[in-house]
């Protein structure tokens, strides 16, 4: 999935040439400046960059069921369980579209299994976005002080606000991590832990 990344190169020309003109300003001043003036533009650069590949209502075939998947779907056993269950007939069914694509969406509308196919292209339209978010959650600086759904900071919980389509929330991601990335990213909170209590 695509994920965001470093700030745009334009933002980085700004703020280098903002910096040349206020060289003579003390330091305490300068820090000041950039606080206040660069932080909204970066706030704006990576709202706009993750709106650019969230998805939409309309991109939907069921709106409900993918709102469904959402809010009520909350583990990884249960989304391999729908997976199983829609996935088959809307691959079989994407590889006539690719060939075909009026004649699939036309196929589409007597199919006995028309429904499996829309729920199968759902369920992978709502997991890309869950996979966008999450990996936007893995980018970002909060993430190793940071339990799942539990995001406190400002840039951090917008930009999940932004990708999230269902809700507009940024904790209450359904939590479809393998047992494996789930370790990972619990290994990390653990050892930034242990470095903050020998800091304290």
């Amino acid at each position: 999935m695509p994920h965001i990344g470093t700030i745009n190169i334009w933002l980085k020309s700004w703020v280098n040439a903002f910096a040349n003109r206020t060289y003579s300003s003390t330091t305490s001043q300068v820090k000041q400046i950039f606080k206040v003036s660069v932080l909204p533009l970066m706030i704006i650069a990576l709202l706009f960059s993750s709106q650019a590949h969230a998805a939409n209502k309309g991109d939907f075939y069921d709106w409900d069921y993918a709102l469904g998947l959402w809010q009520n779907m909350q583990t990884g056993e249960d989304f391999d369980r729908e997976w199983d269950r829609v996935i088959p007939a809307f691959k079989a069914w994407s590889e006539k579209q690719m060939k075909d694509p009026k004649g699939a969406e036309e196929e589409l509308k007597s199919s006995p299994n028309g429904e499996l196919i829309k729920h199968g292209h759902d369920l992978e339209l709502v997991y890309s976005v869950w996979r966008k978010m999450y990996q936007s959650w893995l980018d970002g600086r909060a993430f190793k002080a940071t339990p799942w759904n539990e995001n406190e900071n400002l840039i951090t919980c917008m930009t999940l606000s932004t990708l999230n389509v269902f809700t507009g929330e940024c904790n209450d991601m359904p939590d479809w991590r393998t047992d494996n990335d789930r370790a990972r990213d619990d290994k990390v909170l653990q050892d930034y832990r242990a470095r903050s209590a020998t800091r304290g």
